[in-house]
């Protein structure tokens, strides 16, 4: 850009000085004086940035008014090409280390229009090239304002690069620092680690963010912990599923959630077995267990009792050893460690419950591989929470069903009283009509029976 400039400012001036010559020679013409042209011409040539002026004639002039001077002749093919299609040719001759030059030979042509007619004293016509001027300048000047333009706005620009660049190290520099920062801090947040916090900027609006953040997180991670340290209370002990806090306390709850909509639906069931029922639908839905059974034990009589039955594996009437060690009997241990199996090449897992002085359940679950056995295993701390749900419910039910039974039985022989009598009579007078059964009333008098009731007791 810088040399187009230069280049059309010496081009202007080059016009100006051959329109200027021009008006002078024709000045001259016109007041006889044109032999005096040399010392125009050559004080022309002294002017600034000027090495060199000359005049050609065209064949039309040289044959009405001769040759001329010496540096009105023909110099080279420029001159001629001029001359031949009136135009005005350039040469630019550029050293980026030596002399430059700017070469630009401008036509005369011939016109009868304007204030000069130059057909009043050429023998020509309209259009007719009456010769040409060739000026030849320096351009050392123009490169040299170019090549300092140009070092100048290097240096300005170098400048102000690197003063933007020091404004933006100074401005931006916390801020990135502080991205940096988050962005640590926020990989490690979303492995699971709340514990880290920002690193302190320099800039006043850098340590706001890292304080509202870096309390954020100290909010998170102690919202975090009570949530996990309250939830504890209710549910058992378990290993953390996850390495993310976040994830355990949401997964806590959700069981938490689920035991305890089991525990209002079992508070409102009626029998004891239609609690047995929702813990065999946990176990077989929730839990995705297949093979399971649930026993009850009596420790007053000994007795077991099986309460739900899926492919019963072994004998528990026989002294169930989880119920008689009261620990999880559990196949893995050591090999055939419960001999009342009945199948072989099995995985078993046995949990017993203490729910009262004189009530167990045990949990028996059987896994084809020990593979499905340790997911079994897994089970256990979410087994806990539903039975340890449940026991007060089962306590309460089996505590009214004993006392429904001791309400309706003689507590000395265990036959139905009185009371059983007035409650049911109604009942089966009602459905022996409609079956259209006969029935009969026995009544037995028992002599000295009195003796009995004062001897064990009424």
């Amino acid at each position: 850009n810088f040399r187009n400039y230069g280049l059309t400012s010496i081009e202007s001036k080059a016009k100006i000085v051959a329109e200027v010559v021009k008006h002078s020679l024709t000045s001259h013409m016109v007041n006889g004086v044109m032999d005096n042209r040399k010392i125009f011409l050559e004080q022309i040539g002294t002017l600034e940035d000027i090495d060199d002026i000359w005049l050609v004639r065209s064949p039309t002039v040289i044959e009405q008014y001769g040759k001329g001077l010496n540096n009105e002749e023909l110099r080279d093919e420029i001159d001629q090409k001029v001359l031949d299609t009136a135009t005005e040719q350039k040469v630019v001759n550029e050293n980026l280390f030596g002399a430059s030059n700017f070469r630009i030979t401008i036509p005369y042509i011939s016109s009868s229009k304007g204030a000069i007619n130059c057909i009043e004293c050429h023998t020509s016509k309209e259009g007719d090239v009456l010769g040409a001027i060739s000026i030849s300048m320096t351009m050392d000047d123009v490169k040299q304002v170019g090549i300092n333009t140009v070092g100048n706005t290097a240096i300005i620009a170098l400048i102000l690069t690197i003063l933007i660049l020091y404004i933006i190290n100074k401005v931006l520099n916390p801020f990135l620092t502080l991205f940096d920062s988050i962005k640590s801090v926020m990989k490690r947040a979303h492995k699971g680690e709340y514990s880290t916090r920002l690193e302190k900027t320099n800039s006043k609006e850098g340590e706001e963010v890292s304080q509202w953040i870096n309390s954020f997180l100290d909010k998170l991670e102690n919202t975090l912990n009570n949530i996990e340290k309250e939830i504890s209370v209710f549910l058992s002990k378990k290993s953390t599923v996850s390495q993310d806090p976040l994830i355990n306390v949401n997964d806590a709850v959700a069981n938490l959630s689920c035991v305890y909509k089991f525990r209002k639906t079992i508070e409102h069931d009626e029998k004891i077995e239609d609690i047995y029922k929702r813990i065999s639908y946990v176990l077989e839905h929730k839990l995705h267990i297949e093979h399971f059974n649930i026993l009850e034990a009596d420790k007053i009589s000994n007795e077991i009792k099986v309460i739900c039955e899926k492919d019963l594996h072994c004998n528990p009437h026989e002294c169930c050893r989880a119920n008689r060690t009261n620990t999880i009997t559990n196949s893995c241990q050591f090999d055939e460690i419960c001999d009342k199996l009945k199948v072989k090449d099995v995985e078993y897992l046995c949990i017993p419950y203490t729910i009262s002085h004189d009530l167990d359940i045990i949990i028996t679950m059987t896994a084809k591989d020990k593979e499905e056995l340790n997911h079994l295993r897994e089970q256990i701390p979410i087994i806990d929470d539903y039975i340890n749900t449940a026991k007060p419910e089962i306590v309460t039910k089996k505590l009214m069903h004993i006392l429904e039974k001791s309400a309706r039985t003689d507590g000395l022989t265990g036959l139905f009283n009185r009371k059983f009598l007035e409650e049911s009579v109604q009942t089966i007078v009602a459905q022996s009509k409609r079956n259209n059964i006969k029935y009969g009333i026995l009544m037995i008098d028992i002599d000295y029976f009195k003796m009995v009731n004062d001897t064990y007791g009424h």
